[in-house]
């Protein structure tokens, strides 16, 4: 029905993630400090949109349900518990999961390719969070300090 849009999002967030890892490597900053330049009220905005996000119950419920319509049957609210189980696990033993497996950031998948092949030359030129430290300027109006 309405896959495309799923894949739209998908692929859309995709590269909205990758643009933001490579703003934060290069500058040092996150993006929200970034936005707030342009606006001083992105606070605001991204604090409601992660409260939208974090609305997990109900949209695992609404998922539950549409699982019910296309699988003729079974209760949504123990489809919803399941899924809402399953992502607090998968949130609380990635971690553990990661370090087991040896994962490390400088590790390259089966190809060969740096994970953060886009930004492995910003380490390297030991710019952004890849150089070290400098003084915090007064007159910087971030979101800390200032």
């Amino acid at each position: 029905m309405f896959i495309w849009a799923a894949l739209v999002g998908l692929i859309t967030q995709f590269f909205i993630n990758t643009e933001i890892e490579r703003y934060t490597l290069a500058t040092g900053e996150t993006v929200l400090t970034g936005f707030s330049r342009y606006w001083r009220h992105w606070g605001l905005v991204f604090a409601l949109l992660t409260y939208g996000a974090n609305l997990w119950p109900a949209w695992a419920t609404g998922s539950a349900t549409l699982v019910t319509y296309l699988f003729d049957g079974g209760s949504a609210n123990w489809i919803a518990a399941a899924m809402l189980v399953t992502v607090a696990l998968i949130l609380t033993l990635a971690p553990v999961v990661l370090r087991r497996a040896g994962a490390h950031p400088d590790a390259q998948d089966r190809r060969g390719a740096h994970p953060l092949r886009g930004c492995g030359d910003i380490r390297d030129r030991r710019v952004g969070m890849g150089g070290p430290a400098g003084r915090h300027h007064r007159g910087h109006r971030g979101a800390v300090g200032g």
